[in-house]
């Protein structure tokens, strides 16, 4: 068994794995955020490692190894395995051989003042899913 850290799949909250079930079918796109939670004990952030994270984790395409051992830790977390539906799109990502991923970012190293708009912070990285 490899080390979470070595296998992208398994670097996730496992609640998030529930979340392919509300996809509909063809979904084609989906997005995520890293953001600040909160500016009550920092009010200002530093934005620094998503190159190194990106070649550290990105770089490497998905192996059928990385598919099996999800499956396996999937089931031993939950009691069941994945559903078919998310079993192929992990193999689609094999045959496809790299992210389908859009990244955008705040610059790095930049000390901006953590705001909000409606109680909504605006994020330090999007994430486009375009597969």
């Amino acid at each position: 068994m490899t080390r979470c850290n070595e296998n992208t799949l398994l670097m996730t909250d496992v609640y998030k794995v529930g979340h392919e079930g509300f996809y509909p079918d063809g979904l084609t796109n989906i997005y995520s955020y890293l953001t600040t939670r909160s500016d009550k004990r920092y009010p200002r952030v530093v934005f620094a490692g998503l190159q190194a994270l990106i070649k550290k984790t990105l770089m490497n395409p998905v192996t059928t190894d990385n598919v099996e051992e999800f499956v396996k830790i999937h089931q031993m977390i939950l009691g069941k395995k994945p559903s078919d539906r998310m079993t192929a799109r992990l193999h689609g990502l094999v045959a496809l051989g790299y992210y389908p991923l859009k990244i955008k970012a705040v610059k790095s190293l930049r000390n901006p003042k953590v705001s909000y708009i409606s109680n909504a912070f605006l994020p330090e990285i999007m994430l486009e899913s375009t597969f």
